[in-house]
């Protein structure tokens, strides 16, 4: 696991990742990561890593995304639930 909390961490973070020949990247729902997930994007693509990332909106990129489904959670839950519910399905987007 590699963190990064600002964008001066991303040179280096890729720098760890890279060295073993990481397989593949997965970008977690950190607001700070998704923020970043234009800059993520082209360093994946510069060092030719491919990537998963938790927003469909990176699919755009060529890329993949994977994440509960969001509008079946809101559709499901019970505003006094919220804290408890458990997903039960997944949403997995490909840019063929």
């Amino acid at each position: 696991m590699v963190a990064a909390t600002s964008d001066r961490d991303f040179e280096a973070a890729f720098g760890v990742i890279v060295q073993p020949r990481a397989q593949v990247l997965l970008i977690s729902t950190d607001p700070f990561l998704v923020q970043s997930t234009d800059r993520i994007i082209a360093l994946a693509a510069q060092h030719r890593i491919p990537a998963v990332y938790a927003t469909s909106e990176s699919v755009v990129a060529g890329l993949i995304s994977y994440r509960t489904s969001i509008s079946n959670a809101w559709r499901l839950a019970r505003p006094a639930e919220l804290l408890v519910v458990q997903p039960t399905e997944f949403e997995l987007v490909l840019n063929l």
